[in-house]
């Protein structure tokens, strides 16, 4: 072996060596069930018509009678679908759309980097094995079923699409930007996965807690995502939680409102708003979830638990009393 070829060898098997566990891409393709929807509306073969049913045969009826809410088993199903589309603000979401996702493979590499560290840190889960994406016209953001998922692209157009100033709050349009696509997407799985508990005496700690595990989760899916991005703040609402994150414990104590159970309360902790009420109007919205962040992620520290054994534990207590967190 030649010195060149020895060379060689040991920086590949070095390289290899300082590869990170985990860090593999799961293959991942988008199926664009928007962009066929729309040929299928164009196309005068009959072939073509029934290659796209046969195609989306489990999503398109769901997309029709559960988004569109129009009869599937209507003779005039097409009629009803294409004259949904001619509408202006379907039409103009639909050239949004068009336009900004042109090439998703950015979303894809993302969402294939995702699903291959949660195969690693929560191996009983199931994964959708399906991503399709669709134009709902503003109405559900994300479809999840067992095997198959569906994000509405329309939803993640920017925060200067001029259509949505009409239709949504100025606190929202921060989260309508394509960066928030695959967070958005780990979300909604790790809430099928692993529900809160249908107790109706949930407390204001559970709930934060129960939050502060998904964003802990999607925070060691996404490595490379800012946590702040997660939680959904700007810079500016970030700094004001890390810099009042003393005063937020401090007044969820004083208050005792961190063992209620009224749900109107815990609303104003834990609900999108464009500020959380208990503290200050300075304060941005669903504060109380940063302090859940906050404790899930010094329980980890203290336990040397896994992934795996934190949605395992539901004691609330036993999590806070582990974390040993002082605000």
């Amino acid at each position: 072996m030649t010195r060149f070829a020895v060379f060689l060898y040991l920086t590949i098997a070095f390289l290899t060596a300082c590869t990170p566990q985990g860090a593999n891409t799961e293959p991942v393709t988008l199926t664009r069930y928007d962009r066929d929807l729309q040929a299928f509306l164009q196309t005068a073969d009959t072939i073509d018509e029934q290659a796209f049913l046969t195609r989306h045969h489990t999503f398109h009826p769901l997309y029709v009678s559960g988004i569109l809410q129009i009869r599937p088993v209507d003779t005039t199903t097409r009629n009803a679908i294409a004259q949904r589309f001619s509408r202006p603000d379907m039409q103009r979401l639909l050239q949004g759309v068009d336009s900004s996702f042109a090439h998703t493979e950015d979303i894809e590499q993302q969402l294939g980097k995702a699903f291959s560290l949660y195969r690693r840190f929560l191996p009983g889960d199931t994964l959708p094995r399906q991503i399709y994406t669709h134009v709902s016209g503003l109405q559900q953001q994300i479809i999840n079923l067992d095997t198959l998922l569906s994000v509405s692209l329309d939803h993640y157009l920017g925060a200067q699409f001029p259509l949505y100033r009409s239709i949504f709050n100025p606190y929202q349009l921060q989260h309508k930007s394509r960066e928030y696509i695959v967070p958005d997407i780990l979300r909604v799985i790790l809430y099928t996965r692993h529900p809160m508990t249908t107790d109706t005496q949930v407390s204001l700690l559970q709930e934060m807690i129960y939050e502060g595990k998904i964003i802990y989760s999607q925070q060691r899916l996404l490595p490379d995502t800012p946590v702040e991005k997660l939680l959904g703040y700007s810079e500016k609402e970030w700094q004001w939680c890390r810099n009042n994150e003393s005063n937020m414990w401090e007044r969820l104590l004083q208050s005792r409102d961190l063992y209620t159970t009224d749900r109107f309360l815990i609303g104003k902790y834990i609900s999108p708003a464009p500020f959380t009420a208990p503290f200050t109007q300075q304060s941005p919205g669903q504060a109380a979830r940063y302090i859940g962040w906050r404790i899930v992620s010094e329980y980890m520290k203290q336990s040397g638990a896994t992934l795996t054994d934190l949605w395992k534990n539901n004691d609330e207590l036993n999590i806070l009393k582990t974390a040993k967190y002082k605000g």
